[in-house]
């Protein structure tokens, strides 16, 4: 890994620690709990359901009470047709009557409904309490100054009284119950709590003292909250959608005796209004459900032992810290578009364990842990576009003066290539030197020169540039690039060859405008070379070049110069000419020590690409050639005669011309018997 990527996993593991932090405090302190209660609503959703083999719900449906209410009040309930009730449910051997509903109004025939309830000795009488006040310490019980009762004579003639209450959370939807509630000196425990108590045929609702955070039921603890309540774990759906955990039997089929005994056999049964004359429907994470039924889901629970327990907080800040951070790492590796994918996936995952813990009895948070993966995405890839795709840019426009736009582009997302110090590394370096520019200089305005040279260095770096080459610098008229770095470029040898050729090229362009312009024409050399190099950033801590060093960079530069002993435009080095392969057209020069150097090089004119040689060009290549194998022989005679011969065709070729004066001037003073053809350059 990079120091700069290193650098910038930090920075996003940071910042994704940082939004953990104030996400688990946001978590900690209980902001956001009814977005998180209505978020968590989907993990209700039940699939197959069984039917309950130990709830049943007697429903006061619309038929039911238009038989035995008609258009009387509902708060005058036939007692006759409630005491037949009863009766009825006896005789099928109901464990358990639990009434979700109250007779506070005094009728002449309390005493009947009354009576029965006694003969039946397991029915359990609603109650409700009103004007909630919250304990002064928690955990605590809710106090209801105020509780709404059925008459006497029936409460008296009950087994038990237990509230009907329900705790909507802020939202309206009803998700846990209170167990129990104070009123004046006595707890009142919650009908399905009671009714469970009874079914289990235990003495009283709690086996023991309240304990923090739990209540003891028939030798379970049931998870509560700082106010006894609890989370309902729903069983099924309304009945209305057909996903009903319990079996719904009207009142007038149970009064009739049409009713399925099997159906109220050994049950709890809950009796509870099931119209919307009563006005006794709620919101629950499945919908909008009658009291009766939020009181048998309730019971059911209790009864199964699936009780619903909410994550820790310590649970639910490693989540979002674990979340947070594997986000990060997906916007460190990935494009964004995959890492939305990764944070999608993420999430899903997430809501996947979310369903799994679900059905183990635990709610995981669905707000923030979600909350860290989809602001993990946006903020860091905010922060990378914001900040670092702008330090990019700025990068870029410092490197797009040096490197080609690609180069630039591929260095400034990788910016630590260019670090201070250096590489080895094979490569090609170019130097290029216009011919006779000190003379120009000399005659030529200061203005007019500088705009002269500005427009033929614009038009070469941007044949450089076309080629992938990088420039390293500028030293006065010449140029000095290279390839192979900061990018890998395999072909970089190839690369040089068709950039010199191109420049020349482009200098030929510009020659004729310049010509029609009336402007001093130019010309220049170029020089090739191949091997290995140290690149890098290098210089000292306040000012460095991003530069090229070593023997073969010197080579280069010798290179160059020896075109103007050979009246060439571009020589290349023996290394360079077996690197780009068979794609170009070579003349051999010369064995040539270069200044500085005992070893000698071989050294080649760049030509053309192979097959683009002009035709003319041939006849002049062949006369030299003889000539060269003739000079090599030591004919000088030979030698002067096939290098005229090439200069009759062509009288600029000036290799042709230059070997011609050697080749007379060992004709008229011959080498030693020691001379092997090497040219010792004196100069640079």
């Amino acid at each position: 890994m990079s120091p700069r990527e290193r650098r910038r996993l930090l920075r996003l593991l940071g910042g994704a620690a940082a939004l953990a932090a104030l996400l688990g405090l946001a978590a900690g302190s209980g902001r956001g709990d009814v977005w998180q209660a209505g978020l968590a609503d989907f993990l209700y959703a039940p699939g197959t359901v069984e039917p309950s083999s130990r709830v049943t719900i007697v429903a006061l449906d619309d038929r039911s009470s238009r038989a035995f209410i008609g258009d009387r009040p509902v708060t005058t309930r036939p007692r006759e047709a409630f005491a037949a009730l009863v009766d009825r449910l006896a005789a099928a051997g109901a464990r358990v009557v639990a009434f979700d509903l109250l007779f506070e109004v005094e009728n002449s025939q309390d005493d009947l409904l009354a009576d029965a309830i006694r003969r039946a000795g397991n029915v359990l009488v609603g109650a409700v309490g009103a004007n909630p006040q919250a304990p002064s310490q928690r955990p605590g019980v809710v106090a209801y100054p105020v509780l709404e009762e059925s008459v006497p004579a029936i409460v008296a003639a009950a087994a038990g009284e237990a509230h009907a209450n329900v705790s909507p959370d802020q939202d309206g939807v009803v998700r846990r119950l209170p167990l129990l509630i104070q009123y004046r000196d006595r707890q009142v425990p919650a009908l399905a709590l009671a009714a469970v108590a009874r079914y289990l045929r235990r003495p009283a609702p709690l086996d023991e003292p309240l304990t923090s955070g739990y209540l003891p039921l028939a030798g379970r603890q049931v998870p509560v909250d700082s106010l006894y309540q609890a989370l309902v774990n729903y069983a099924g759906g309304p009945d209305r959608r057909g996903k009903s955990a319990f079996a719904v039997v009207p009142m007038l089929d149970v009064v009739q005796g049409t009713a399925d005994p099997e159906l109220l056999r050994d049950r709890i049964v809950f009796v509870g209004p099931w119209s919307q004359q009563e006005r006794d429907d709620r919101l629950t994470p499945l919908g909008t459900m009658y009291g009766v039924e939020i009181h048998a889901n309730a019971a059911e629970m209790l009864l199964r032992g699936a009780f619903l327990v909410p994550a820790p907080i310590t649970l639910t800040v490693a989540s979002v810290l674990l979340l947070a951070l594997l986000t990060a790492l997906a916007v460190w590796r990935l494009r964004p578009a995959l890492a939305g994918l990764a944070a999608l996936a993420l999430l899903a995952a997430y809501v996947v364990a979310a369903a799994l813990a679900f059905q183990q009895g635990t709610v995981l948070n669905m707000l923030y842990p979600p909350l860290a993966a989809i602001l993990g995405f946006v903020v860091l890839n905010a922060y990378q576009v914001v900040f670092e795709q702008a330090e990019q840019r700025a990068l870029r426009r410092v490197l797009s003066r040096y490197l080609s736009p690609a180069v630039a582009a591929e260095v400034s997302r990788e910016p630590d290539r260019v670090y201070l110090g250096g590489d080895l590394r094979t490569m090609t370096v170019l130097f290029s030197d216009i011919r006779g520019f000190t003379t120009l200089s000399e005659r030529t305005p200061p203005r007019e020169l500088v705009a002269l040279l500005n427009e033929y260095l614009t038009a070469m770096v941007d044949v450089l540039f076309q080629h992938g080459g990088t420039l390293d610098k500028y030293m006065g008229d010449a140029i000095m690039a290279f390839w192979n770095a900061p990018q890998p470029q395999p072909d970089h040898a190839a690369r040089a060859c068709r950039t010199a050729l191109a420049m020349g090229a482009a200098l030929d362009r510009l020659r004729r405008d310049w010509t029609a312009r009336g402007v001093p024409t130019l010309d220049i050399g170029i020089g090739l070379n191949t091997g290995p190099m140290i690149f890098g950033n290098m210089g000292s801590v306040l000012r460095t070049d991003f530069t090229v060093i070593g023997d073969s960079v010197n080579l280069g530069s010798r290179l160059e110069g020896l075109n103007k002993e050979y009246g060439t435009r571009i020589i290349v080095g023996e290394s360079t000419r077996a690197a780009a392969g068979d794609a170009f057209l070579y003349r051999f020069l010369d064995l040539v020590a270069v200044k500085g150097k005992t070893e000698p090089v071989a050294i080649y004119e760049l030509l053309a690409p192979a097959g683009a040689l002009p035709s003319e060009r041939e006849p002049v290549l062949a006369a030299y050639a003889r000539g060269l194998a003739a000079y090599q022989a030591r004919d000088w005679a030979a030698a002067h005669e096939a290098f005229a011969a090439a200069l009759a065709l062509d009288p600029s070729d000036g290799p042709s011309l230059l070997y011609r004066t050697r080749a007379d001037e060992y004709l008229a003073a011959p080498p030693p018997a020691s001379w092997d053809g090497v040219y010792v350059a004196t100069h640079k």
